[in-house]
This record gives C-alpha cells, sequence and structure tokens, in this order.
C-alpha cells in the first residue's frame, strides 16, 4: 500500500484553507465536541457541537464547515439539494488544521448527500464499526432527479474510508431517465477493509438506453485494498477494489487495489481490483492492482477488467501481478449494452490466473452475449509460471470474437502453461506477437488440437502470417528478469520496475510491426516505463521499449 506523506498532505489542506480564506465565501462554521448546538457556529468560541446540527442547517454556495481536527464526531452528516455550492463557489466540509477529524459512523452512514453538488469533502476519516456488523455507506452521493439532468462538481479528498457493510464511496443514480453527476473527482482516497467494494459508480440500467447517468470522473492516488465481499450475499459479485458503470468519461489512474475479494460468493462473476461496465470512454491507466482473490465458489478475482457494454475505451501502462484471476479481462454478457472499440496496451501482467484455468489476457461472452468486436490488444508483456489451475494460459479466448487483433505482444511462460488457448473462431487475429515457454514444451490450444510448434500452428490456421510472409516469433525475448518483480506500492514508481525490459541483446528490438503505419493505429507517444516511442528505427515488442544507445 502506498503511504501518503502527511506533511504534504497537511501543506496542501493548508495552502488550499488560505486560499478559501482569502476568496469571496459566505460563511466559515466550526464543529467542536466542545462546542454547544445552540451556538452560532461562526466561530471557534461558538462552535456547534454536533454532526445532527450540521446536517438540519441549510447552507449557502462557499460556505466551510470545519470540524476540529482530531476530534471524533458521531455520524451520519447529511446533505440536501439546499445545501448545494457551485463549481466556483463550493460547499467545503473539511477538518480545521492537518490532523483529520474522524466521522464515526457505527452500524450507520458516514456521509450521505442526495441530490446535491457543488461540494467538496477534504481530510477527513470515515469510520464504520467494522464490515461485519456496519450496515451502512461510507461516502455516498446519490441523485433520482427526472428530466435527466447533471449535478456539476464534486470533489472527494484525502478520506480515509473504512469499516462499512456496504461501500466506502458511492456514487449512485436512481433515475430512469440518467440523470446523474458530472465532474467528479476523487483523490487520496484510501478505502479498505469494506465489504461491498472500495469504491462503485451506478446508474439505473437501461439496454436501449444510449446515454449515460454521470459524466466526467477522475480518480487518481488512491488505494483499495482489503474490501473482502460479503459471504452471505450470493446473487451478485462483493469484494471488488473499484468499479464504475453508467458513465461516459472517466479516468482512474495511479491507483493501488489489492487483497480484496476473498469472501465472494457469487458462482456466476466475480470481484476485480479495477473495473468498468456500460460505460463509454473509460481510461485505466498508471495502476498497479496484485494479490486480489475471489470466493471458493466463485470466479473472477482479477486485476483489471472491461466488462460488459464498455466501448472506446482502455487500460494501459498497468502493472497487473499474482491474482487469482486474469490480469486484463474484456468480457461480455448477455443483455448488455454493445460492447466494442476498447484497447489493451503497455501493460505488464506476472503471474496472474492463479485459479480457475483463466488467462492473464483473456477474452470471453457470455451464453446469449454478442462476441466482443473491435478490440485491439498491442505491446503487452505477459509473464505466467505454472500454477495448480489447469488451463491456465497467458492468453485465453474463451469464446468467438469479432475482428480482435494481437500485435506486438510479448507472451512468456514456465512450467509448461500454455501460451495461447482459444476456441477455434475465424476473428482472432495474431500478428507479430512472440511465444516462449521458458523451459518448457511449446504448446498452443486451438479449438480440439494443441500445436508444438509456431510454425504448426501457423500452418493449421493461419495465424502469424502477414500477407504472405510469415511473422510471429517463438524466441526467448532476454527480457531483463522476468517473473522476479515484486509489489511496487506507489504507482508513481511504476516505471522503476526495471525485470520487464529489454536486453541489448534482444532479438524483439527494432522489429515489431509498425501500427500507425500499416492499420492507421495510434499507438500513443510512450511505453509502459514512460519511455518515448519508438526508441529506435522501429518500436520493440512488449510493453517496455529499449532504451539503450
Amino acid at each position: 500500500m502506498r503511504t501518503f506523506d502527511r506533511q504534504l498532505r497537511g501543506l496542501s489542506v493548508a495552502l488550499a484553507l488560505g486560499a478559501l480564506a482569502g476568496s469571496a465565501r459566505a460563511t466559515d462554521y466550526f464543529v467542536s465536541p466542545s462546542g454547544k448546538d445552540t451556538n452560532s457556529g461562526t466561530s471557534a468560541a461558538q462552535a456547534w457541537k454536533t454532526l445532527a446540527k450540521v446536517s438540519s442547517f441549510d447552507f449557502a454556495p462557499g460556505d466551510r464547515v470545519l470540524l476540529e481536527s482530531g476530534a471524533v464526531f458521531a455520524g451520519p452528516l447529511s446533505l440536501a439539494a439546499s445545501d448545494s455550492g457551485t463549481a466556483l463557489a463550493p460547499l467545503v466540509i473539511t477538518s480545521t488544521s492537518i490532523a483529520p477529524a474522524t466521522i464515526d459512523a457505527g452500524s450507520g452512514d458516514g456521509l450521505f448527500a442526495w441530490n446535491v453538488a457543488g461540494v467538496e469533502v477534504r481530510n477527513l476519516v470515515v469510520l464504520g464499526s467494522g464490515a461485519a456488523t456496519n450496515q451502512g455507506e461510507g461516502v455516498f452521493f446519490y441523485v433520482d432527479l427526472g428530466g435527466g439532468v447533471k449535478l456539476d462538481h464534486v470533489v472527494l479528498e484525502d478520506l480515509d474510508v473504512h469499516g462499512f457493510g456496504g461501500y466506502g464511496v458511492q456514487v449512485g443514480s436512481g433515475s430512469a431517465s440518467k440523470s446523474g453527476f458530472r465532474d467528479v473527482t476523487v483523490r487520496n482516497l484510501d478505502a479498505h477493509a469494506n465489504a461491498r467494494a472500495g469504491m462503485a459508480v451506478w446508474g439505473t440500467f437501461s439496454a436501449s438506453s444510449t446515454t449515460w447517468a454521470h459524466a466526467n470522473l477522475w480518480v487518481v492516488d488512491c488505494t483499495f485494498r482489503d474490501n473482502l465481499g460479503i459471504a452471505s450475499v450470493t446473487n451478485t459479485n462483493t469484494g471488488s477494489g473499484i468499479w464504475v458503470s453508467d458513465i461516459d468519461g472517466a479516468t482512474i489512474e495511479f491507483c493501488e487495489s489489492s487483497q480484496n475479494g476473498s469472501l465472494c460468493a457469487n458462482q456466476s462473476g466475480g470481484p476485480v481490483g479495477i473495473w468498468a461496465f456500460d460505460a463509454n470512454d473509460v481510461t485505466i491507466q498508471h495502476c498497479e492492482s496484485h494479490h486480489n482473490r475471489t470466493g471458493p465458489n466463485s470466479l473472477d478475482g482479477g486485476g483489471f477488467d472491461l466488462d460488459g457494454g464498455v466501448t472506446n475505451s482502455r487500460m494501459q501502462y498497468n502493472f497487473s501481478h499474482d491474482n487469482d484471476g486474469p490480469g486484463f479481462l474484456l468480457a461480455q454478457y448477455a443483455g448488455a449494452r454493445p460492447f466494442g472499440d476498447n484497447v489493451v496496451r503497455y501493460n505488464v501482467s506476472q503471474n496472474d490466473a492463479r485459479r480457475n484455468g483463466y488467462g492473464a489476457l483473456d477474452l470471453w461472452s457470455g451464453a446469449g452475449a454478442a462476441a466482443l468486436r473491435e478490440c485491439e490488444l498491442y505491446h503487452n508483456t505477459v509473464f505466467l509460471a505454472a500454477s495448480t489451475s489447469p488451463g491456465a494460459a497467458a492468453v485465453a479466448l474463451q469464446t468467438a470474437v469479432t475482428n480482435v487483433r494481437f500485435y506486438n505482444n510479448i507472451f512468456v511462460t514456465t512450467g509448461g502453461a500454455k501460451l495461447l488457448r482459444s476456441v477455434a473462431q475465424p476473428g482472432a487475429y495474431f500478428q507479430q506477437n512472440d511465444y516462449f515457454p521458458s523451459g518448457a514444451t511449446f504448446a498452443i490450444q486451438w479449438g480440439g488440437a494443441t500445436y508444438a510448434s509456431l510454425s504448426a500452428w501457423r500452418t493449421a490456421t493461419g495465424q502469424e502470417f502477414f500477407g504472405a510472409r510469415v511473422a510471429g516469433t517463438a524466441v526467448d525475448p532476454r527480457l531483463f528478469a522476468p517473473g522476479t518483480a515484486s509489489t511496487v506500492g506507489d504507482p508513481h514508481q511504476l516505471a522503476t520496475l526495471t525485470a520487464y525490459q529489454l536486453l541489448a541483446i534482444s532479438p524483439l528490438i527494432n522489429s515489431a510491426l509498425d501500427l500507425p503505419l500499416l492499420y492507421g493505429i495510434d499507438v500513443g507517444a510512450n511505453d509502459f516505463a514512460v519511455q518515448p516511442t519508438p526508441h529506435g528505427t522501429r518500436n520493440d515488442f512488449g510493453a517496455c521499449e529499449w532504451q539503450g544507445p
């Protein structure tokens, strides 16, 4: 888990308070255990005492609620539409100085905001009685207005939210008209030891809708850990780090998700560290997702996932490792909106797919669901050691796909793990990938046949051809130290991960397909290590461009 520098965090709080103090605003309201609810609240000497008083008051744009630093206040804290601020004059709820105040929710909710926006909540601990005893939510922004309206500006920053039987943080819409929130920022959130998930964004599902409830979400520098799920809930998955849905435009970056999901009991689907479904234009990047689990009889437990109904989205520059399920999953379920035009690029997966026969890169459509379509997976590096999970593979295509393409990837396995396992199909295309079964026999399973060499698979299926020329390799990529990477713990430091850098003697340097030239694919400006690409005359295989002379 990344540890935040409290001094820097405190400085940012102090600067924010100072900036607000010098700007035009309405009123500061102070809350202290030594105050009285009959006081005016407008000075430290006239502080209110309880959050019940705060909840009963109607605030104006620009007001601030300042909870005494280090103090503990019994929850819940409730906000209503009459408390709405604006993006330029938000209602701010925070602590008086560096040490955060605590909202102790007991067995109930921490902070509930109903049809209200223009709100910033900063520098607080929000505490439930424990995942097994609490029956509420940590921080919950909810809208149920008609008319398809968007409530603008919510900021949740420097929050520690834990011990809730529901979600740590929720942004939800119960509106059939797709009313929701717009411009939501969640920064420096530590959501841990909650039951259902660390964080969730959701709306009212409609398979026929062409719009989404929420828009423009930014989740950055957050940690989601030890959100284990609920063993008594069998009708849905529980125990994810973070999931987002019913949203048009979301970025999740520089976040870490770990040790989630082990109590999930749903047998038709399970938790994932970081994932999205029923969403458009989602970017998950520069994140680390690791050691996520699923229950004994449940599924998934993976690192990253673009799931049912996701379009125009991307997973890039991420490190996934040691997860029960896939490192990177593309999935579509029956009844979802269409899925397609998604990209998986410049990621590293190490020893994912520990259970249930998944691929480190895994593609799946459920019974009755439309096939995955128009997706590209390129410049990824996968290392997969053998596990006790039968069928585990570097890549698994569990069902048929439509125009899904794999380019310039490196797949390394050990101990006899399969390089590729796929149903026989015409809709997947592999060009210029490297398949290396380190210390073991080459094995690609395609349909009912298993091929012991790249050339045999190529001849039988037509894969790994570029026009009339053969493509793809089955050589040692000469990586620096494959299989040895450990938890980085700070996603801002992912570039220091050297295990999957190419050595100068690698045969894969300057030998990848030129995807912009050949297919008009915009591959981005940099690789996994945030180094410019290409470094040489052409791109290299895999996630990390060689940076030698």
